[in-house]
């Protein structure tokens, strides 16, 4: 089922969660991954146990749940959620943090090997509390949490999660009777737990058993040893805490987080504000701009400063980079197998010199040998080595922030509603100074069982001396023009035809939806002077929500109209006096009128009555009797506006402008 309403079709499989000693101990909890039919980009995670029936949908552009409603019997569908994180929460990182040295890690595809880690995770007993305290509804809840994290691993770096074969002995339970003795954990010191968890796995699982190890709690923080899976000493170094410990935030915002970090990953937001502040920013990844969005980054702790309230279920490619580092240097103790998927080939296109101040839109491609359906998402990959607020960045500090992966291989920057609503939202500021840009363009491929992922670059120079851009005219208020006439486009070059952005020619387009898309091309290729005429196509659809978009020939930037003009059917109106003693009265009018006419001859009468774009809303016939003639109309049904009435006589036809209030 779809939030909405609505299904999908999938092809589900078993996928092992539980190493195979627990999952025979524990039948009642099984898990499963499916790849979309319907919508082949569409990867899922599934389980059932004694908390009922869960899943995780993650898609182009969307990801989305269905989790129990009340009780087992009934589940409810719902997209990803913006609730925010509690107040207070941060994440904090300690030992060794091997990878977070490595200022420029070489990019390189991913997706045709699987590794599978071993993962312990211990339950303190007040997150067994909130989850039914006892065993197998605790392993249950944890079976949830970890099967929705390792589809996210999977579809990102094909990094697959499993818990050990006696993960059940690490579930302390409240309260006496607890089948295991439960240790000291300082469930609400993160710090502290980082030690006490490897002391407590390394004796109930023992310490050649697990990969990695973690701890859930309550106590509303996570914290982690950065690089420290594997690490015989260390590698239980990751704490995921929160008074509700369950659903999106909880298995994303937390674990996936926390988990990033025992993998190499490092934060990647930029942001001054809130739990940003201070030692929690990594300057050699802080690549998003404020909060940041993805897993990696403070996603709705860093007022003012965020960007969203959750994170998105993706890594940015900077912790790509530091994941898959980790895992060829010293993260080499998962299980290696082939995943008979080949990751996708993208091309990120050629860099351009733009003007500053100025929206542009970047287009690459990519191909996918296995023919897998693949998503895209442009990146700005810039960092600087000091901060500055998001509303007013300097020097090299990321502008751009990350989107979730879509179908189009073109991101428009800043997003096209900013440009339609003539509005500037954080994290998509356009460049005010002169500076360079770096963008990858990320291609997925979205296989389950092992996502093959690569990205390429492509960098902008912001001419400083040029720009901005700007479509003048048409952007008086009240503009129309009229099917199968001339109309006139002007802007201002503001230095971009000549050198060094050489932009000699443009397009102009023109848009019917309110500046959203721009199907058709008025004219091509047109000198760069700042104006031209154009012809309307005749073709061209009435419509009150008209733009105009200029667009540079061989380059990325680009301008539209401020604001909506009409595409009308003008019909000329005529005077009173002029129209055979014609009238409307009382006009304006509020429902009730009459047509009133004199002088003219009798015979059949045609009335044609059209809005202000020229659409018709009513029509009626009639026979004129007598020399002095009346007709009621009806406007009631009619919005508030203008109209024409078209009266057709046998001596010719009259129009008379009709007013509704």
């Amino acid at each position: 089922p779809l939030p909405g309403g609505g299904t999908q079709r999938y092809r589900v499989r078993p996928v092992p969660v539980l190493a195979p000693a627990l999952a025979a101990r524990f039948p009642q909890i099984q898990t499963y991954e499916a790849q979309g039919l319907d919508d082949p980009t569409a990867t899922a995670r599934l389980d059932v146990g004694p908390g009922g029936f869960h899943a995780q949908v993650l898609s182009a552009g969307r990801a989305y749940y269905i989790d129990p409603a009340g009780d087992s019997a009934h589940a409810m569908a719902f997209n990803k959620g913006t609730g925010a994180l509690a107040d207070g929460w941060a994440c904090l990182t300690g030992g060794r943090g091997p990878g977070a040295g490595l200022a420029d890690l070489a990019g390189q595809p991913n997706g045709a090997q699987l590794r599978t880690f071993r993962l312990a995770v211990a339950c303190t007993p007040e997150y067994s509390l909130t989850q039914g305290n006892t065993v197998a509804r605790v392993l249950a809840a944890v079976a949830t949490t970890v099967n929705r994290v390792s589809g996210v691993y999977e579809r990102e770096l094909a990094v697959r999660l499993v818990l050990v074969a006696n993960e059940d002995q690490a579930i302390f339970l409240s309260g006496a009777g607890a089948p295991v003795a439960s240790p000291v954990y300082s469930n609400n010191n993160g710090t502290a737990m980082l030690g006490q968890n490897q002391t407590n796995l390394d004796r109930v699982i023992g310490t050649n058993n697990y990969d990695i190890g973690h701890v859930f709690s309550t106590g509303g923080s996570g914290i982690a040893y950065v690089a420290s899976a594997c690490s015989p000493t260390e590698k239980a170094g990751g704490v995921s805490g929160q008074a509700n410990p369950t659903g999106d935030s909880f298995n994303i915002d937390y674990v996936a987080h926390e988990i990033g970090h025992q993998l190499g990953a490092t934060h990647t937001f930029n942001g001054t504000g809130g739990d940003c502040g201070g030692a929690n920013r990594s300057p050699r990844s802080a690549y998003e701009p404020g909060s940041g969005a993805t897993i990696m980054a403070y996603a709705g702790i860093c007022a003012p400063e965020n960007v969203v309230a959750n994170s998105l279920p993706y890594f940015h490619s900077r912790s790509y980079d530091e994941i898959l580092a980790f895992l060829a240097g010293q993260g080499t103790c998962a299980t290696v197998t082939s995943t008979g998927n080949r990751p996708p080939v993208p091309v990120a296109g050629p860099g351009y010199r733009i003007p500053l101040g100025t929206p542009f839109a970047l287009t690459g491609q990519a191909t996918d040998p296995d023919g897998d359906a693949l998503t895209y998402a442009w990146e700005e990959f810039d960092r600087d080595s000091v901060t500055s607020p998001i509303a007013s960045p300097t020097g090299n500090a990321p502008l751009f922030r990350p989107f979730a992966p879509s179908l189009s291989p073109t991101r428009t920057f800043p997003q096209i509603s900013d440009v339609v609503n003539n509005v500037q939202t954080i994290g998509e500021l356009l460049p005010t100074y002169a500076r360079w840009l770096h963008f990858r363009l990320v291609a997925r491929d979205n296989r389950a069982g092992g996502g093959g992922v690569d990205y390429d670059s492509t960098s902008l120079v912001v001419i400083g001396t040029a720009g901005p851009f700007r479509v003048q005219q048409p952007n008086a208020a009240g503009a129309q023009w009229q099917p199968g006439t001339n109309a006139a486009v002007a802007w201002d070059v503001a230095g971009t035809a000549g050198a060094p952005i050489s932009a000699a020619q443009v397009d102009i387009l023109l848009s019917t939806d309110g500046g959203y898309t721009y199907p058709t091309v008025l004219l091509a290729g047109a000198p760069n002077t700042g104006a031209a005429t154009v012809a309307v196509p005749t073709s061209a659809p009435l419509t009150a929500q008209a733009r105009v978009m200029v667009r540079a020939v061989g380059n990325v930037f680009f301008d539209i109209s401020d604001q909506n003009f009409s595409i009308v059917r003008v019909l000329a109106t005529q005077p009173p006096a002029a129209a055979a003693g014609a009238s409307v009265y009382p006009n304006p009018s509020t429902g009730a009128a009459t047509l009133a006419m004199a002088n003219a001859q009798r015979g059949p009468v045609t009335l044609q009555l059209f809005d202000a774009l020229g659409r018709p809303v009513w029509a009626a016939q009639a026979t004129k009797t007598t020399e002095a003639w009346q007709y009621p109309l009806d406007l009631g049904p009619l919005a508030e506006g203008v109209y024409s009435l078209r009266v057709a006589l046998p001596a010719g036809p009259l129009v008379l402008k009709v007013v509704r209030q």
